[in-house]
């Protein structure tokens, strides 16, 4: 009797990772005295009130930071649902993915936390292992979808 397969493990997997993003950013979030997303939001006006842009550069910034807000949250969504192992929509991964490229979020989660203790590491690794991370991701699910 099988009980799991390579599918459902894949999604456990994934859906961990997500998990361990939402626990990372909360941990590092109250560690620093904050409150996670409200903190964020408050922060963010603040500094953005201070630097007095306008025009499309203050568009831009405003959207960037909505965007990062957006992937944030559709971390909840996306763990819930590959930990239960119900298919996501393949539009919700592709606009997840495109987030997350926006907002530099690695999908293996772990990346980050090990380049927070690695002082001094350079830009391209970094940007690398954030790539090495999506094509995981995609690959992974990519095969499962064509099983």
């Amino acid at each position: 009797m099988k009980i799991m397969n390579l599918k459902n493990k894949v999604f456990i997997f994934w859906g961990c990772m997500d998990v361990l993003a939402i626990v990372m950013y909360c941990f590092f979030s109250f560690y620093k005295g904050n409150i996670p997303l409200y903190s964020d939001v408050r922060n963010f006006y603040n500094v953005f009130i201070s630097l007095e842009v306008s025009g499309w550069t203050g568009f831009f910034i405003l959207i960037m930071f909505t965007l990062h807000l957006i992937m944030q949250l559709s971390l909840f969504y996306s763990a819930y649902a590959l930990l239960k192992k119900n298919n996501l929509s393949v539009w919700f991964l592709c606009c997840q993915e495109i987030l997350r490229a926006f907002s530099l979020t690695c999908s293996l989660a772990f990346i980050p936390f090990i380049l927070h203790f690695i002082h001094g590491y350079p830009s391209h690794l970094g940007a690398s292992l954030f790539i090495f991370s999506e094509i995981c991701k995609v690959g992974t699910f990519w095969w499962c979808k064509r099983r």
